[in-house]
């Protein structure tokens, strides 16, 4: 799509959430302008989505956070190839077994760097391009905020009822609401009008009308702040209706019957009165 554009600095916005086989194949190959990748929200792969995607960007220093949990055939094979001022790299995927996933990703990449993996992920091959590089430096993201109410929490269509949740900075909590910055769910960024943010910690309300929006089952709610993020998962159900609710078998018929025997009443008794006059 883009591919030879040696004038472009900035790369467009890439919402999806899910990529098909090929979809961003060589984007931007060649970009040598390119400074300011896009966001990569998607967190489900197919072969070959992202293949030598930046391949040749040679003025790119830092990857898009790779925020998919597993990636698939080729997925990020030559992604960052030739890409020889790129010096930092995160990749959050904790299932790097697919064939040749990460081939020569890291090609030709910066001598030293900063490659940040998942806490516990040691799947990953060392002084490797298709790994982590030689003498960069392996770190784990430092998880300053989590959420201590409202993980998990359900809620129900037509539910009048709003979702709570509240996130904290290990740190230093005080600056937990200053440095807020949005929300998104499911990877997609909430208007302020269908949330509200309060101070303790962070307070933070999503609203029925927004919620109703949503399908049914699992979503994702990311809360942003500047220098970090923390995630949590809620469930839409479908409403049910209350028994109590449903007119009843014979209950409209009941009424008339009971207002015809109360025109009955009232004629008699106007007959009644009028043979006694």
């Amino acid at each position: 799509m883009f591919k030879g554009c040696t004038s472009l600095t900035a790369a467009p916005d890439l919402p999806a959430l899910t990529l098909k086989e090929s979809c961003y194949s060589l984007m931007f190959e060649e970009c040598t302008s390119l400074t300011a990748p896009p966001d990569l929200p998607a967190e489900t792969m197919e072969t070959g989505c992202c293949e030598g995607m930046f391949k040749g960007c040679t003025s790119l220093t830092t990857a898009p956070v790779l925020k998919a949990p597993t990636l698939a055939k080729h997925c990020y094979k030559e992604m960052f190839s030739g890409c020889t001022s790129l010096d930092n790299v995160v990749c959050l995927a904790t299932d790097i077994s697919a064939e040749d996933a990460t081939t020569d990703w890291l090609f030709g990449v910066a001598s030293s760097g900063t490659f940040t993996k998942v806490k516990g992920m040691e799947n990953w091959s060392l002084n490797n391009r298709s790994g982590i590089p030689a003498d960069w430096t392996v770190q784990v993201p430092v998880e300053k905020y989590s959420y201590i109410s409202g993980d998990g929490s359900t809620w129900t269509k037509s539910s009048v009822l709003s979702l709570f949740f509240r996130v904290e900075n290990s740190e230093d909590d005080k600056e937990t609401c200053r440095k807020f910055t949005g929300i998104r769910v499911d990877g997609r960024p909430v208007p302020t009008e269908h949330y509200t943010a309060s101070p303790g910690s962070v307070k933070i309300e999503l609203k029925p009308a927004f919620l109703e929006t949503l399908s049914v089952g699992e979503h994702k709610l990311t809360a942003e702040f500047t220098d970090g993020t923390s995630d949590a998962r809620f469930t839409v159900t479908a409403g049910t209706v209350s028994p109590e609710s449903l007119p009843q078998t014979g209950d409209g018929s009941n009424v008339f019957v009971h207002l015809f025997a109360g025109l009955l009443a009232i004629a008699g008794l106007g007959l009644m009165m009028k043979k006694r006059s």
